[in-house]
């Protein structure tokens, strides 16, 4: 058990700093602002932080659910790695949507919220609906 904790603080040591430094290769040198990079910066490490601070609270869990603990550390820190990866290394992305987006989610929200009025409308047969 104490080599399997071992590596699995060891991963998540590595998964921390190579996440956050794959995501700095991503983002570093886009025109975004440093909150966003900051904010990014606090989405990636989020994870480690709560597996971290498991991981002090489960020196009293039976042993069983500690090495389960590991080994989703060691999950976790690996898929990580291989996501920013991917992100940093592998085929450029297509651009992301600008704030049109917003636009047309604003829309989706608006339709689906206010379609009891339509539907009311179209009973009514007033609206042209139905």
């Amino acid at each position: 058990m104490r080599v399997l904790s071992a590596v699995a603080k060891v991963a998540l040591v590595v998964g921390t700093v190579g996440s956050v430094g794959l995501m700095l290769r991503v983002g570093g040198h886009k025109t975004s602002g440093i909150l966003l990079l900051l904010l990014f910066g606090v989405w990636v490490i989020a994870p480690f932080v709560g597996l971290a601070w498991i991981g002090q609270i489960a020196r009293h869990w039976p042993e069983r659910s500690q090495a389960m603990l590991c080994g989703l550390t060691l999950a976790i820190a690996v898929s990580s790695l291989a996501i920013y990866g991917e992100a940093a290394f592998g085929p450029p992305q297509p651009k992301p949507a600008d704030g049109s987006s917003w636009l047309v989610a604003g829309d989706c929200g608006f339709c689906g919220g206010g379609s009891d009025w339509f539907e009311t409308r179209a009973r009514i047969g007033d609206c042209g609906i139905a």
